[in-house]
């Protein structure tokens, strides 16, 4: 079986550390391979097309310059990493079976601009049409895709992402102060880090002694800081972004690690606390319970509920221990290699 997999994203974002990982994964147990991403290539799995940002309306252009990369190109099976390159699939007018990554449906839930959930909706009303499958990242994307769009929930298939397990590891938890951590986007209003600022106003003033540090990407971009000013917050530091080479030592050092998404397709920075050895508090939002189990403590996306949380695990070691030890084990069965199998099998039900 040859395949090719399609992507108009780079590999530094999330969507872009998918296909990378998979890929690597899906190579062996194909015949042949080929990827094409913005990036430069870094081997020969991977290769790059030119294109033309054109500023904010980059994503939407990309698809077609990918397709004037692909266009005479031949392969028994087509996989799109997301709608954007299905949708330069669909420009070449690609006959062979086709497979897309559509991840969830948190555009429907959070839909950003007009223009942005046009085209989202646009794409993915040809993926539902012409694709043989769509992948989700778990059952709850697939259920939230089935009940939005309306799809035939045969064609629907949900499939865990992986872990980088050997980029993970524990590190001893030193701090001066009970050091709790968050990853993740702050801009984001389903990744709802307000609520933690608003948990560390009521500890303060039950005056508890801690340290709250949030990474995430350009954290004077957004209203966090305004809003920790407002509060009067002592406790809290942005640290801004944290690279892939620190993120193990900033997540395996932590005492506790705080998640409060209101929605995930599948969530990896609380799973990747989890992979460094490091207890979690996370929302009791359906993907969580259905990936995570009683692996880490869930409570309800309140501040109340969340701050009373983090005081309990503060004051318990020994239940935070329990928790870490617990979420290390379970994050050992989200491996790369058992996606890509199930992307094989995908495959091979796309081709019939």
């Amino acid at each position: 079986m040859r395949g090719i997999i399609t992507s108009t994203l780079n590999r530094n974002c999330g969507v872009g550390q998918y296909t990378e990982k998979l890929a690597q994964h899906l190579q062996p147990k194909l015949d042949s391979l080929k990827v094409f991403r913005k990036d430069d290539p870094d081997d020969e799995l991977f290769f790059t097309y030119p294109y033309r940002s054109f500023r904010s309306l980059q994503h939407h252009v990309a698809p077609f310059f990918l397709s004037k990369a692909i266009k005479k190109l031949d392969a028994d099976i087509w996989h799109a990493d997301y709608l954007g390159a299905y949708y330069g699939m669909e420009l070449t007018g690609i006959k062979k079976p086709k497979v897309v990554t559509v991840h969830d449906a948190i555009p429907f839930h959070y839909p950003g601009s007009k223009l942005d959930f046009r085209v989202y909706k646009y794409q993915l009303k040809k993926a539902i049409r012409n694709a043989k499958y769509l992948i989700v990242v778990s059952e709850a994307a697939r259920q939230d895709l089935i009940q939005q769009t309306g799809i035939d929930p045969q064609k629907v298939v949900a499939i865990p992402n992986g872990l980088p397990l050997e980029e993970l590891s524990t590190h001893p938890k030193e701090n001066e102060r009970f050091t709790i951590r968050y990853i993740g986007g702050l801009g984001a209003p389903h990744k709802n880090v307000k609520l933690l600022l608003q948990a560390a106003k009521i500890l303060e003033d039950k005056k508890l002694d801690f340290a709250l540090e949030l990474g995430g990407y350009a954290p004077d971009k957004f209203f966090l800081k305004d809003l920790a000013n407002e509060l009067s917050l002592k406790s809290v530091k942005f640290t801004g972004f944290v690279l892939d080479e620190e993120k193990a030592s900033f997540l395996g050092s932590a005492d506790l690690f705080a998640y409060p998404s209101l929605i995930e397709g599948f969530g990896f920075p609380p799973m990747e606390a989890m992979g460094c050895g490091t207890a979690a508090i996370t929302t009791n939002i359906p993907v969580f319970e259905e990936l995570l189990g009683d692996s880490v403590l869930m409570v309800d996306p309140t501040p109340e509920a969340f701050a009373a949380g983090i005081e309990k695990l503060m004051k318990e070691q020994n239940l935070r221990k329990e928790y870490a030890a617990k979420g290390l084990e379970h994050v050992k069965h989200y491996t790369w290699d058992k996606a890509a199998y199930k992307t094989m099998e995908v495959f091979q039900k796309a081709m019939g």
